[in-house]
C-alpha cells in the first residue's frame, strides 16, 4: 500500500542543515512567472479591447477571436509543455517559455493591423502555454513532498494578486486622451506598456536561467528540506499507465465537472439577479466577494491538502461549491447571495491547489509533467463543452441547476478515489496486490 502523503503522521525528520530550504524561494519566482505569464493578457483583455477600438477603430467581432484564443491555446499545449518539460526539464521550458513570451510583446507593441494583432496573441499564448503553470508546478513536485500543497499555492496566489494589482496599473498605463489619441500627461501608453509586459517576460527568462534548480540534488538540498528515511515510496506510474488507471480518469471526470460548474455559476449569476430583480451593482458585489474568498482560501486549500487525504480535500472544497450552487437556486435575498459567493469562493480557492498536487501524489514523479498536461487538457476540454452544453437551455434557473448535478458528479468521482497505488509496474517488481481503500 502507497500512503497518501497528506495522511501520514510526521515522522521525525532530520534536518539537513541551517540554511533555509530553497523550495520556499523556487515558489515565490513561480509566483512572479504565473502573474508575468497571465495576467497582463487574459486578466487584462478588456483594456486591450478598448485600447485597440479606440486607436484603430476595430469591432469588438474582429477582435473577439484573439481574445478567444489563449485559453483554448494553453489547453492544447499543456500535453506538449508536459511531454517537453519531462524531456529537458521544467527550468529550460520556463526559460523557453518567457523568451516566447517577451517575443511575443515586443510584437504586441508593433501592433498596426488586425493580422500582426493576430499573430502576437498566438505567440504571447504559446510562450505562456509552455513557461508558466505545467514546468513551474513540476519544479515544486520535485522540491516538495510534505508540503506540496502549500507550495503550490503560493504560484496560484501570485496569480490572483497579480490580477487585482497589474490589471488596474495597466488600465491606469495606457490611458489616453480621446479627443486627441495622444498618451495623457505621465502616463506609459498602450504601446510602451507591452513593451515593459516584454521586459518583464525576458527578465523572468534571466531570473530562470540563474536562480531556478530543477531538483533538491542540483543545489545540495533534500526534498522539502529534511532527511526522512522512514517515508513510504510515492507511487511512480510511466504515462500509458497513468491513463489506464481509473484514478486518472476519476480524477479528470472530478475536475471537469468541478471547472464546469463553477463556470457555469459565475456566468448565469448575473442574469439570475436580474430575473429576481436585483441591480447591476449587487452582481458586482457578488463577484468582488467572490473572488476575494477564492484569493483567501488559496493558502487554505494547501493547508488542508497538506494535512488530510488529498481525496477528502478534493470533496470538502467540491462541496463548498456544490452547497452554494444549491442555496443560490432557493436565495432570494442579497446576504444570502453573498455567502453563496463566500462558499462558492472558497470551493475555488482550494480546488484549484489541490488538482495541480494530486497528480504528483496518485502517479509520482517521473512522468508528472506529461500526465498533468493531458489531464488538465482533457478536464478542460469537457468542462467547456458541459458549459457550452448547459447553455442551450436558455434560463438562468436551469443553468444553475445544471451546475449544481455536475458538483454533485464531481463531489462523486472524488469520493470513488481510493488511496494512491503503486503503478502495475511496481506492483511487478515487489508482488504486492493493490490495497483496498
Amino acid at each position: 500500500m502507497t500512503a497518501d502523503p497528506g495522511s501520514a503522521s510526521a515522522s521525525a525528520p532530520e534536518q539537513t542543515g541551517r540554511r533555509r530550504f530553497y523550495g520556499w524561494w523556487l515558489a515565490s519566482i513561480g509566483a512572479v512567472i504565473m502573474a508575468v505569464a497571465t495576467v497582463p493578457l487574459l486578466h487584462a483583455l478588456p483594456v486591450w479591447a478598448a485600447v485597440f477600438s479606440q486607436n484603430f477603430g476595430w469591432a469588438p467581432p474582429q477582435m473577439s477571436w484573439a481574445f478567444t484564443l489563449p485559453r483554448p491555446l494553453g489547453w492544447a499545449l499543456g500535453p506538449i509543455a508536459g511531454l517537453l518539460v519531462d524531456k529537458i526539464g521544467p527550468r529550460k521550458m520556463i526559460i523557453i517559455g518567457m523568451m516566447t513570451l517577451a517575443a511575443g510583446w515586443f510584437l504586441f507593441s508593433r501592433v498596426g493591423s488586425l493580422w500582426m494583432f493576430y499573430t502576437s496573441i498566438v505567440v504571447v499564448s504559446v510562450g505562456a502555454g509552455l513557461g508558466s503553470w505545467v514546468p513551474v508546478t513540476a519544479v515544486l513536485k520535485n522540491w516538495f513532498r510534505r508540503r506540496l500543497c502549500t507550495a503550490s499555492s503560493i504560484p496560484a496566489l501570485g496569480l490572483s494578486l497579480g490580477g487585482f494589482l497589474i490589471v488596474p496599473l495597466m488600465a491606469w498605463a495606457t490611458v489616453w486622451n480621446a479627443e486627441s489619441g495622444a498618451v495623457m500627461p505621465g502616463r506609459l501608453g498602450w504601446q510602451n506598456t507591452a513593451l515593459l509586459v516584454g521586459a518583464a517576460g525576458l527578465a523572468m527568462s534571466v531570473i530562470a536561467a540563474l536562480l531556478i534548480r530543477d531538483r533538491p540534488g542540483d543545489g545540495g538540498q533534500q526534498r522539502d528540506g529534511i532527511r526522512s528515511d522512514d517515508e513510504e515510496p510515492l507511487p511512480e506510474y510511466g504515462f500509458r499507465e497513468a491513463v489506464k488507471a481509473r484514478a486518472f480518469w476519476l480524477l479528470v471526470l472530478g475536475a471537469a465537472c468541478f471547472q464546469a460548474s463553477a463556470s457555469i455559476a459565475d456566468e448565469r449569476v448575473s442574469m439570475l439577479l436580474l430575473d429576481y430583480g436585483y441591480a447591476l451593482e449587487v452582481g458586482a458585489r457578488y463577484q468582488l466577494v467572490h473572488s476575494v474568498a477564492s484569493l483567501a482560501f488559496i493558502p487554505v486549500g494547501g493547508w488542508f491538502g497538506d494535512r488530510m487525504p488529498i481525496r477528502h480535500a478534493l470533496l470538502l472544497f467540491t462541496s463548498f461549491q456544490l452547497a452554494g450552487s444549491a442555496v443560490f437556486l432557493v436565495a432570494h435575498n442579497a446576504p444570502l447571495f453573498y455567502i453563496v459567493a463566500m462558499m462558492t469562493g472558497a470551493g475555488a480557492g482550494g480546488h484549484q491547489i489541490l488538482v495541480l498536487a494530486v497528480i504528483a501524489i496518485y502517479f509520482g514523479t517521473g512522468r508528472f509533467a506529461s500526465i498533468l498536461g493531458v489531464a488538465g487538457a482533457l478536464s478542460a476540454s469537457v468542462s467547456g463543452i458541459l458549459t457550452f452544453l448547459s447553455a442551450l437551455g436558455g434560463s438562468p434557473v436551469l443553468a444553475v441547476a445544471a451546475a449544481v448535478i455536475l458538483a454533485v458528479v464531481g463531489a462523486a468521482a472524488y469520493r470513488c478515489l481510493g488511496q494512491p497505488q503503486p503503478a502495475p509496474s511496481q506492483r511487478e517488481l515487489t508482488g504486492s496486490a493493490p490495497s483496498a481503500d
